[in-house]
């Protein structure tokens, strides 16, 4: 068993070793990453990826204001990830709801580890419970999920692939807006895949039809060019 360790230990080696001089050799302009693509497609072909993706933990910063049930349905999406439920952490950041949220998360056996942290009600503050949320995660890697977006089986691990090889490389990600009542836990939890094939609707609150992040996408060559994002208060 020890020998059958050190051989998968000296592989994942020499793997990283080949990426950062596949990438050291296809260098391109700073946000240009297509080269590592290139490379993580090559890994993934001959399978050498595994060795190295699950070794990988993450803590998932879910915030929260009295949408208990998109956030069962988040955390049931969550559930079914083809990534190691082992090494995900959620953490429920709870922005002071009122609708029985915590009593539920408290009461319920999660199949990946949960840590819950609440604040009190003082107005929209899910900025600054969210950082609440990521001082209490175990976890270098970090990704940020909101309480209404279900996510599809391999969005944990789309995030994770980048994480692989690179410790300094942030990765964002698009959403696609559905009618609430065609997410069902019935779909969820017997064919997540479905998700996928959910038809787009408008968002009526923003009177928008598709997420604008893909607008920013296809006018900078998916960010390669440089482009001025609108202010946020995530983070």
């Amino acid at each position: 068993m020890l020998a059958m360790q050190w051989v998968k230990a000296m592989q994942t080696a020499t793997l990283v070793r080949r990426v950062k001089r596949f990438l050291d050799k296809h260098a391109r302009p700073p946000n240009d990453w297509s080269s590592l693509a290139e490379a993580l497609r090559l890994c993934e072909e001959k399978r050498y990826f595994e060795s190295i993706l699950w070794q990988k933990a993450v803590s998932i910063i879910v915030p929260t204001y009295n949408k208990k049930l998109a956030l069962q349905k988040t955390i049931a999406a969550l559930a079914h990830q083809d990534y190691p439920l082992s090494a995900i952490e959620l953490v429920i950041a709870d922005d002071g709801s009122a609708d029985g949220t915590e009593d539920w998360v408290r009461a319920t056996e999660f199949l990946f580890n949960i840590k819950y942290i609440k604040q009190q009600k003082h107005g929209y503050r899910v900025a600054k419970v969210r950082n609440e949320g990521l001082k209490v995660a175990s976890h270098g890697i970090v990704i940020l999920l909101d309480a209404d977006m279900a996510p599809t089986h391999n969005f944990v691990t789309s995030h994770m692939r980048w994480h692989a090889f690179l410790n300094n490389v942030a990765v964002i990600g698009h959403r696609k807006y559905i009618e609430p009542e065609n997410l069902t836990f019935e779909l969820i939890n017997q064919n997540i895949r479905a998700l996928e094939s959910i038809p787009e609707t408008d968002n009526r609150k923003l009177g928008i039809s598709t997420d604008w992040r893909i607008r920013r996408y296809n006018a900078t060559m998916f960010l390669r060019w440089q482009c001025e994002f609108p202010q946020t208060n995530c983070f």
